[in-house]
């Protein structure tokens, strides 16, 4: 009997054994995720030069400006420069409503900005340099078209190792103004002018003008070029 007991126990554990549940397969571990690789960096972009140079077709004259600066469009060959509302056009400004003379406008810088104060102002700034080699306009470069109604002389200045007369003007009517420094030179048998021209009208009489910079701003600029001139 108690071997028959013992075979019955063993058929009962075989048999629980049977019954049990499928032991789950091991972890293979975690699923794989792909890498892609990261973007390439894009190339950077070349910065822009603080400065330019300009010089003319014979290099006798040149100079380096600021890249917020742009030579005028119309002076990228030689030829007059184009009339303000108090000055005609030509090479060279003239406060006397003189003749201009034949000359050639060299290059020429031009800026609108805003002129702060207790009537703000939208102003046109000017730096302009033209030259002559005709004999009649020579032989009064440093007087002509230089001594308008409001003229007054200024002392001399030394520019790129060039004395030049420096007179100061201005003019005013229908709401414009205008206020010039005009500088003139005889080097090497040519009338050398720069003139440095502001002209302003209330903000209010053109009230889509807003102009970004102001008119302080652009005198540094334009200093900076008169610092650099050279002359040969």
């Amino acid at each position: 009997m108690k071997t028959i007991a013992l075979l019955i126990t063993g058929l009962t554990l075989l048999s629980g054994c049977d019954r049990g549940e499928t032991p789950a397969p091991a972890p293979t571990g975690a699923p794989e995720t792909s890498m892609a690789a990261p973007p390439a960096p894009a190339p950077s972009a070349t910065p822009e030069p603080a400065t330019r140079d300009w010089r003319s077709e014979d290099g006798t004259i040149a100079l380096t400006y600021p890249s917020a600066l742009a030579p005028s469009a119309s002076t990228s060959t030689s030829g007059p420069f184009p009339a303000t509302y108090f000055t005609p056009e030509g090479w060279r400004a003239m406060s006397d409503a003189a003749p201009v003379g034949p000359g050639e406008g060299l290059v020429r810088f031009s800026e609108d900005t805003r002129i702060a104060g207790s009537v703000p102002r939208v102003a046109t700034e000017i730096l302009q340099i033209g030259r002559s080699d005709d004999a009649d306009v020579i032989a009064d470069c440093l007087t002509r078209g230089l001594e308008g109604g409001n003229g007054s002389k200024q002392p001399d200045r030394t520019i790129g190792g060039v004395r030049f007369t420096v007179y100061r003007n201005g003019d005013a009517g229908m709401s414009h103004q205008l206020s010039s420094t005009d500088l003139r030179a005889v080097h090497k048998g040519r009338c050398i002018a720069i003139d440095r021209l502001s002209s302003s009208v209330p903000a209010v009489a053109d009230g889509d003008a807003r102009p970004d910079r102001t008119s302080a701003e652009v005198e540094k600029d334009f200093d900076a070029v008169l610092a650099s001139l050279t002359f040969e």
